[in-house]
């Protein structure tokens, strides 16, 4: 694949991570940084906050962190995309049990357990606050709940992540792929341009948005479906891009 001077990658954070790691590893973080030399774009997108990406890429800069499932972007410390939950839909949320209210930098809560609060600040490495003012509740770009059974889903939202303990919600006009549209307009990036790393369905928007579509070997076969390329070694198939 002939490589261009515009092409863009977008990939998911646990693409990058390996079993039991929780920072990306030197040699991925060097191939990021190749990549960046030839001129070509790099974003890491995934459904964490935007203070755990920068963690796990040991705050490398000059990439693109699409946080929250695509309901931010954040370049060199500024966020510069946004989609934001409706005011009527976090007055809706307020005040039920183990609901975190999430901006780009912040994790607020009401009415959470003390395990719960541990959760974001020691696991998840959140700067965790209690809402003093819920009327100066701004910015919130993810609305997530511990624990299980039903809850509604807040209004104007979309429902992006959903397991045993956690389930998130975003705009509806959010997404990793409406993030990837916008780093695509602002830098004069095709879709010819693009190629789209990931490994599960909340990266199906982004792949759409991707003419090369390299999907992990661990992804649900539905999402492989999409793929033309499939990978098993990432750091193989990173350098067999840069080699042209």
């Amino acid at each position: 694949m002939e490589l261009e001077r515009r092409s863009t990658f977008v990939r998911g954070s646990y693409t990058l991570l390996k079993k039991g790691e929780n920072q990306i590893n030197y040699i991925l973080l060097n191939l990021i940084k190749s990549f960046s030399q030839k001129g070509i774009v790099f974003a890491v997108s995934s459904g964490r906050s935007y203070r755990e990406m920068r963690y796990i890429m040991r705050d490398t800069d000059d990439i693109y962190y699409v946080c929250s499932d695509g309901a931010a972007i954040v370049f060199n410390e500024n966020v510069i995309f946004e989609k934001n939950i409706e005011e009527f839909a976090l007055k809706r949320m307020i005040g039920k049990k183990n609901i975190i209210f999430h901006s780009v930098d912040y994790a607020y809560y009401d009415d959470a357990d003390e395990e719960v609060v541990n959760l974001l600040k020691e696991k998840y490495g959140e700067n965790a606050r209690k809402i003093k003012d819920t009327n100066n509740l701004e910015r919130i770009i993810k609305i997530s709940k511990y624990g299980a059974g039903y809850i509604e889903t807040p209004p104007f939202s979309y429902e992006v992540y959903k397991d045993k303990d956690w389930c998130e919600w975003i705009n509806n006009n959010a997404g990793k792929g409406k993030a990837t549209e916008f780093i695509q307009k602002c830098l004069d990036i095709s879709i010819r341009e693009t190629a789209a790393f990931g490994d599960n369905y909340n990266d199906v928007g982004m792949f759409q948005r991707a003419a090369d579509k390299y999907v992990m070997d661990c992804a649900p076969p539905s999402v492989k479906m999409i793929a033309n390329h499939r990978v098993s070694d990432i750091e193989k198939e990173l350098n067999n891009i840069l080699k042209g």
